[in-house]
């Protein structure tokens, strides 16, 4: 992060609070308003510090309704201050304390400052180009295997270029790496042609989810909602799990669903999000249809629930429409299913 005057002062950053033992401030402002800016923020209000976030957009990676139901809960729910704006420059005035210049004039006050406005590669002084490994300022170049363009280097996590910075995918890339590295060519395989699907977490009250397609890239690619794709979407209100818990009324479950029944993507706000999260993923990832996982058992009262009502809405819509739009083929499909169901419990008597 390059900020006028914070080579001058002495600043956290999230190694700092996770590696070692380290005093509870008064107050803490922290510039980055990502996932490890809102966790930590969160964490540290919690504990008794009086938290400022300073960030052009709290969590810029999720829907808009995400983003404000999350500055929602940092302001009202947790107690933080959440500042929208870019940070101009660092400085300390007073002794023991930081300031905080934003570009409009305004600032604010701590007695310590955590910087959490992202990361990038450490591989400037790594000597990569005598050894004949292509990269730029985004990391280390790869192609599918994890292999760089010396042949017998392959590289994995972070440092790779384009790598989506989660440890459970650095983890995944160095599964790939090593298998590639070590095994007879007949027993490797690459990350494969298509992009992996990478669930991301952040890990506040409540966690905030999302995986495959977002809103967004859904109107990108499909046009606007209600054609070739559709949204669903479960309040926490909705569930008895939630209510019991107390949890934050604002969260939801919502799926984005194309009109051939794969499910595109999901975002969630929830105690469990997750959790909940790895079934959407699994469902994305075999391109399962609503169908299928409409007729799935889950139980109750768990938090499950808002994604069981998602399926069967999506396929009970589905169903609909087929019938609408093609009476005699919707039929005949409808009747086909309640013939194949009826064989498999056939089946499973029989055994």
């Amino acid at each position: 992060v390059s900020i006028k005057g914070l080579a001058n002062l002495k600043y956290w950053t999230y190694r700092d609070v996770l590696q070692k033992p380290v005093e509870i401030p008064r107050s803490l402002i922290i510039v980055g308003g990502g996932p490890v800016g809102c966790e930590i923020g969160q964490a540290f209000q919690n504990l008794g510090s009086r938290v400022t976030i300073v960030a052009p957009r709290i969590l810029p990676k999720e829907p808009e309704a995400v983003q404000q139901a999350m500055t929602d809960i940092l302001v009202n729910e947790t107690g933080i201050n959440v500042v929208t704006g870019k940070v101009r420059e660092v400085l300390r005035r007073i002794p023991g304390e930081a300031t905080v210049l934003l570009e409009d004039g305004r600032y604010y006050v701590a007695s310590q400052l955590l910087v959490a406005g992202g990361r990038s590669p450490n591989i400037r002084d790594l000597g990569l180009s005598n050894a004949g490994v292509k990269f730029s300022a985004q990391g280390i170049i790869t192609n599918s295997n994890c292999r760089t363009s010396s042949r017998n280097i392959f590289a994995a996590g972070d440092c790779c270029e384009n790598s989506n910075r989660y440890s459970h995918y650095a983890a995944w890339q160095a599964f790939v790496a090593t298998k590639n590295a070590l095994l007879p060519w007949w027993l490797r395989g690459g990350l494969g042609n298509k992009e992996v699907l990478v669930p991301r977490v952040t890990y506040t009250k409540p966690e905030v989810a999302a995986v495959g397609y977002s809103l967004q890239e859904c109107e990108q690619y499909y046009g606007a909602n209600g054609r070739q794709w559709y949204s669903i979407k479960v309040p926490n209100s909705y569930l008895d799990r939630s209510v019991a818990e107390g949890e934050y009324t604002g969260g939801f479950v919502e799926v984005y669903i194309h009109s051939n029944g794969k499910v595109l993507g999901a975002s969630i706000i929830s105690n469990r999000a997750g959790e909940l999260i790895s079934e959407v993923a699994i469902a994305i990832q075999n391109k399962l249809d609503v169908k299928a996982l409409a007729t799935t058992l889950h139980p109750y009262p768990s938090y499950s629930a808002a994604l069981q009502k998602i399926w069967v809405d999506a396929a009970a819509r589905n169903l609909l429409v087929n019938l609408t739009s093609n009476p005699i083929a919707g039929a005949f499909a409808f009747l086909m299913s309640v013939f194949n169901k009826g064989k498999r419990e056939q089946a499973t008597r029989s055994q």
